[in-house]
């Protein structure tokens, strides 16, 4: 973890410099907020698709030695599958659907 958080402070520092003398080039603070953007979207887009991960393979568990799919999320709560559902990125929410067992986000 700490490797990575090193690698992304090297990147944003080359991309800031990358544009310094260029005639033309957009501003560095500009180019280094967008790269904070672009990589905070890839960091809640990884913490969903852990979580989707998760839960699946709580329904996959549940769908194991209870011979059937949970009707709903809570259902693996209730059942103890699950202590209560990951937390998701803000303005995300679960999917599921019980006919076929698939969890998502939206």
């Amino acid at each position: 973890m700490q490797f990575m958080s090193m690698a992304l402070v090297v990147m944003a520092m080359l991309i800031f410099c990358a544009g310094c003398n260029k005639p033309g080039s957009p501003k560095p603070m500009e180019t280094l907020k967008k790269y904070e953007q672009k990589m905070e979207g890839a960091i809640q887009k990884s913490k969903s698709s852990d979580a989707v991960m998760y839960v699946t393979n709580k329904v996959n568990s549940f769908r194991r030695e209870e011979n059937r799919l949970p009707t709903t999320l809570q259902e693996l709560v209730e059942k103890q599958y699950l202590d209560k559902l990951p937390d998701l990125p803000p303005g995300l929410q679960y999917t599921y659907n019980p006919l076929s067992g698939q969890v998502g986000v939206q």
